[in-house]
């Protein structure tokens, strides 16, 4: 973990202002600050140190959180904190798994971190069924939002043509109003744009070709709210949204 720093206000931060603060094995994304101490996560780890706000090298880590489930297509580990919570998301092991055992969003007392570190399986699902949500953001109100990455190589027989993958699943940006909620992955997929005459329009929920004949996951039922929660909105599909920003309202500058 690099801090930046511009003491010559020149705007830019030259090799000569460069601090390493932190460093612990494998850490590859999730990055956040919380009270008096630095978070940052590797694919199995969340770590934190005892931050003061100033340069200094911060020394050994504490594992807060071990036992994540590692490896697979998505190490990131996104962090993000509430007053009382951290989140912690962790992304399926593969482009369509069995379940969704390990695509979800979990989440830790904050007051339970620190002195031993805890499993991730102790977590409470907050949210179940996100193939990769790699952006989380609160608003204004407190609520978690999410951007999420579908699968790759769609093909359902029922439609003409079978491939739909240029456009389908759509990526999706997910409202968290509820907890412990079901949003679709691996058994459905959201439509983004399908063949003529054939879409139903975008956010709407399809069974996956791998599940669509096991005598539950059916279009009807991936389309009942009762068990799947639909996106707030769904972007073309592999446009892979990676992060997003809460505008907290007042004019745009000028040059917007």
């Amino acid at each position: 973990v690099v801090l930046l720093h511009d003491d010559d206000g020149d705007g830019v931060s030259g090799p000569g202002e460069r601090v390493t603060l932190a460093q612990a094995p494998g850490l590859n994304h999730g990055l956040a600050i919380k009270d008096d101490h630095l978070y940052a996560s590797s694919d199995t780890t969340v770590y934190r140190w005892v931050y003061a706000g100033d340069r200094a090298p911060l020394g050994d880590p504490e594992v807060v959180i071990d036992g994540i489930p590692g490896g697979g297509s998505h190490t990131t580990r996104t962090l993000a904190f509430d007053e009382a919570h951290l989140y912690v998301s962790v992304g399926s092991a593969g482009n369509v798994d069995a379940d969704s055992s390990r695509a979800r969003v979990a989440r830790f007392a904050i007051e339970d971190l620190g002195g031993s570190a805890i499993g991730f399986g102790e977590g409470e699902v907050f949210a179940d069924g996100l193939r990769n949500e790699v952006g989380l953001a609160f608003d204004s109100r407190g609520r978690l939002w999410g951007v999420e990455n579908g699968q790759d190589q769609l093909r359902r027989r029922d439609f003409d043509p079978p491939d739909i993958h240029e456009d389908n699943p759509a990526e999706e940006l997910n409202l968290f109003a509820e907890t412990g909620r079901f949003y679709g992955y691996p058994y459905c997929w959201s439509e983004f744009s399908l063949p003529s005459g054939q879409g139903l329009g975008p956010g709407t929920q399809w069974a996956d070709p791998g599940f669509m004949d096991d005598g539950t996951h059916s279009d009807e039922w991936c389309r009942d709210p009762a068990n799947v929660v639909p996106p707030t909105l769904a972007m073309q599909g592999h446009s892979a949204p990676l992060d997003l920003l809460v505008y907290p309202g007042g004019p745009f500058p000028d040059e917007y």
